[in-house]
């Protein structure tokens, strides 16, 4: 069987069609003579009558004329119209078959991508007890797409995946010297950058006092006695607004009434 589409496209053939227009060269000079009158005619009242009826006369030809025209482009291109709707048929014949192999050709890679990724999971789930950080590293953390490909060797992904696990040891072993060990383990986790995770716990922490110290001061301003004196009369209130600024007394104006 020939798995190839041969194509001799020199076999097809173009019949170049003509259409003779005896009467063009007569039809124009006429239309241009009648143009030429219709532009010097002036319509008046008396005269409006029959310039409709001219326009209607001359229309009417043109729409006549136009027509023949559309009736013969129909004509010549109705050799075209089969030849484009035998190449369409040909064209959906092979689409169609295209299709059907593309879907076969992507089943079959990701099986053998499914196959590849359960490999590499069985050696990534032998190695990581050897390493410190051990359970806490899943698997989803070190696969990428292109270990998957067909391009990139089993042997290729286990040396980077010790690459991988030998760094993370690496960096365990720089925080254990550290202080609040489980933020930090946490922290790295979440990146696998050492000084990115040392900086996330640090601002965590300053996060956490900023917050302990608005709590305090809100603890203390709620520990301060309050004293509610009445005053009545504007220049009473006046006087006794101006007594407590002259002598930086702290009050609050709670109500005008």
């Amino acid at each position: 069987m020939n798995n190839d589409l041969m194509l001799n496209l020199e076999s097809i053939q173009i019949v170049q069609g003509s259409i003779i227009f005896p009467e063009y060269q007569r039809i124009k000079d006429m239309a241009l003579q009648l143009a030429d009158v219709m532009k010097e005619h002036e319509v008046n009242e008396e005269t409006l009558k029959t310039s409709k009826k001219i326009l209607a006369a001359v229309n009417k030809r043109c729409k006549e004329l136009d027509g023949e025209r559309i009736r013969i482009k129909k004509l010549m291109l109705e050799p075209y119209q089969e030849f484009e709707d035998q190449v369409k048929e040909i064209l959906s014949i092979v689409k169609e078959a295209d299709e059907t192999v593309r879907q076969q050709v992507k089943s079959l890679e990701e099986s053998e991508r499914f196959h590849k990724e359960t490999k590499i999971k069985a050696i990534f789930e032998n190695r990581k007890p050897l390493y410190s950080l051990g359970d806490l590293l899943p698997f989803e953390d070190f696969i990428k797409p292109k270990h998957l490909n067909k391009s990139t060797s089993i042997e290729a992904v286990e040396k980077e995946m010790v690459d991988f696990l030998e760094q993370t040891e690496r960096d365990i072993k720089v925080l254990q010297r550290m202080p609040d060990l489980n933020a930090h383990v946490s922290a790295y986790i979440g990146t696998y950058d050492l000084a990115q995770a040392m900086d996330q716990v640090m601002r965590e922490k300053e996060r956490r006092r900023q917050i302990e110290d608005a709590q305090g001061q809100r603890k203390n301003a709620q520990a301060i006695k309050q004293y509610r004196y009445i005053v009545w009369g504007e220049k009473d209130a006046a006087l006794l607004e101006m007594f407590m600024q002259k002598n930086k007394i702290n009050y609050e104006l709670e109500n005008k009434c």
